[in-house]
């Protein structure tokens, strides 16, 4: 898709064929020498945050100079003169690598050096930079499309990934034979810890037996672990590095959400807790807490079942959001069984972790004073101008989606209250869904929803702010959930404490 945007731009930008062509593929050769090189020379995996995405930031900076001298007046011989320069330059600095007593620092720098000093190359980006003049912001634009096609171009040096399956949980008979997905090519033996994510070891993939495979999705899979010695069992999230859905950037991003959710949860019992975090030349291992068994096949037995789950699922949230997190793929797949039968959240590879300490006080000061009292009035659901956490959601499972989230419009935390209130609905109604009526999502007694139920649901699907719940306080403080403690008095006491 990115290749088309960047192909297209110049397309309607440059009259002249020539030009174009040249542009488009003076940038694709650059961008495949520049990687080539770098995960030939020293077998690195597809780009990360780490070393070498720093020097494509780079590369894009000197793009934004180079359009920006051009702005300022530079001409054509002006930018062929200082490119000449450059390029005797690195010339001369390759003369003085030569000497370098390192064999590897020959091969690498040789290489570069090369790249770097190709005249013709780099003299072949001057039209596109030139004809860029009228269109500064569309310049500006075009570095962070080279950018993405740098990260594109990261996985032909990558093993095909493995199949994609769909999002949701799938049954055993539509994965692939689970020989393919439980012992690939790349032995877990050869599986080295990750750092610089401050994940601390505590288990080593080495000392596990991989049983089988408990489901698929677009990024990977779920695959069950057990010790050596069979004594404890463990899920083992095993993620491709690159794959038809996501470059190696999107991946490692992913990743490192993944991680950080675990990491500032970790106190909460509804989030698995993190034991490791490997990787090998093809995937990415997180090894952690093992539920008992998917929601995705959950059905209460009663609705007071479902009102006890949906109660810690709603805490679950709430501590989450707490800390600044938004989790944007809530959905029964995404929840599992812990060792006390309560549901535990797990697949935060879409979450957001929004900056708590950024907002100035003088710019939201409801917001602060809402922060410091440090109860469910914290925080603000929706994307309102007194409320500075607000996004635009880049992914979720359709179903569970809030309307202004598939709009592509500004969202906050009221888009995990949306796929909470689906959650919800759909145990108590046994599959049920609510009812669009143009306007908004309307719960219905045609599925025997008490009344109480069907207000609940109404404020959490209402689209207009007058009807909806407006912080966390309001839903935890609906009848709805008074009414299960009046029929069940002794639970009530219970879960008090």
């Amino acid at each position: 898709m990115i290749v088309f945007i960047l192909t297209l731009i110049p397309i309607l930008l440059f009259p002249t064929e020539s030009i174009r062509s040249c542009a488009v593929t003076a940038i694709k050769k650059a961008v495949e020498d520049a990687v080539l090189v770098v995960t030939s020379t020293f077998k690195a995996p597809p780009p990360t945050r780490s070393f070498p995405l720093s020097v494509w930031f780079l590369a894009c900076a000197l793009l934004v100079v180079l359009v920006t001298l051009v702005k300022l007046g530079v001409i054509r011989e002006g930018c062929k003169t200082v490119i000449k320069a450059l390029c005797w330059s690195v010339q001369s600095i390759n003369t003085f690598i030569r000497k370098l007593h390192s064999n590897l620092g020959k091969t690498c720098a040789t290489h570069i050096i090369a790249s770097l000093s190709n005249l013709d190359l780099w003299l072949s980006l001057i039209p596109l930079l030139i004809e860029s003049l009228g269109y500064p912001f569309l310049a500006f634009g075009l570095a962070s499309l080279i950018l993405e096609l740098v990260q594109i171009y990261g996985s032909p040096t990558v093993p095909p990934a493995q199949p994609v399956y769909g999002v949701e949980q799938t049954d055993q008979a539509s994965l692939p034979d689970p020989d393919s997905l439980l012992y690939t090519s790349t032995s877990r033996t050869t599986s080295r810890p990750v750092n610089g994510l401050g994940v601390k070891q505590s288990i080593d993939i080495t000392q596990l037996r991989f049983v089988k495979c408990l489901g698929a999705g677009a990024f990977g899979e779920v695959i069950e672990a057990e010790l050596l010695d069979k004594t404890r069992a463990f899920a083992v999230k095993r993620i491709s590095k690159v794959t038809e859905k996501a470059c190696g950037l999107a991946v490692w991003e992913g990743l490192c959400s993944e991680v950080h959710v675990h990491s500032i949860m970790q106190d909460q019992p509804a989030f698995p807790t993190l034991h490791g975090l490997y990787h090998d030349k093809t995937h990415f291992y997180l090894v952690m807490d093992l539920g008992h068994g998917s929601f995705a096949d959950f059905r209460p037995t009663s609705r007071l079942a479902a009102i006890l789950c949906g109660i810690r699922l709603v805490e679950a949230v709430h501590a989450l959001h707490h800390r600044g997190v938004v989790h944007l793929d809530i959905k029964p797949g995404n929840l599992v069984f812990g060792a006390d039968e309560k549901p535990m959240l797990i697949d935060y590879g879409l979450a957001h972790q929004f900056d708590l300490e950024e907002p100035q006080p003088a710019n939201f000061p409801r917001w602060h004073q809402l922060r410091q009292k440090g109860d469910t009035r914290f925080p603000m659901l929706w994307p309102d101008a007194e409320n500075p956490h607000r996004l635009h959601v880049r992914g979720g499972t359709p179903g569970y989606m809030s309307p202004p989230a598939l709009e592509h419009r500004p969202c906050s935390y009221g888009a995990d209250l949306w796929a909470v209130g689906m959650v919800l609905y759909e145990w108590l109604t046994l599959g049920g869904w609510p009812t669009f009526n143009g306007t908004n999502w309307v719960p219905t007694r045609d599925h025997g929803l008490a009344k109480e139920h069907v207000d609940f649901f109404y404020k959490i699907f209402a689209c207009e702010k007058p009807h909806r719940f407006e912080d966390w306080y309001e839903v935890m403080a609906h009848p709805m959930w008074r009414a299960w403690m009046k029929e069940f008095p002794h639970l009530a006491r219970k879960k008090r404490a």
